[in-house]
């Protein structure tokens, strides 16, 4: 199911259907976004559907045909661990990008409320371990 889940959310984000991307997302979410891969000027944190939405227009804006494909969905008890490789061309120089992210999240009442992302497998999983 969890896979299922993974999947709509990626294929919602590569219509741009953000509607539909919200309906798992918790309207309070706070969002990290790995720092290696934050572009200049985007904040640490986002809040809110507004600011999730923000961070996507960004990447959106950056990679002109920029696409999500979900590969894993690790349940880890309280916390959930996607795997998705991001791919995609930059706007303007053409040069392709293809990004695994490990997103770590938590659910509460079936919505994602906290997600912080890492360009690092073995970091998500520690971060998971620590609770964070």
């Amino acid at each position: 199911m969890l896979t299922r889940i993974a999947e709509r959310a990626g294929a919602a984000v590569n219509r741009r259907d953000f509607d539909v991307l919200f309906l798992a997302l918790d309207p309070g979410i706070e969002y990290h976004p790995a720092d290696d891969q934050r572009p200049p000027g985007m904040d640490e944190v986002s809040h809110g559907h507004a600011g999730y939405r923000e961070v996507w227009q960004q990447m959106i804006d950056s990679f002109e045909d920029f696409h999500a494909e979900p590969e894993e969905v690790l349940d880890l008890g309280d916390q959930l661990l996607a795997t998705t490789q991001y791919r995609g061309h930059g706007s303007g120089s053409g040069v392709p990008v293809n990004v695994p992210l490990f997103q770590l999240m938590r659910l509460r009442r079936g919505l994602v409320v906290w997600q912080k992302d890492f360009s690092d497998r073995s970091e998500a999983l520690e971060a998971a371990a620590r609770g964070e």
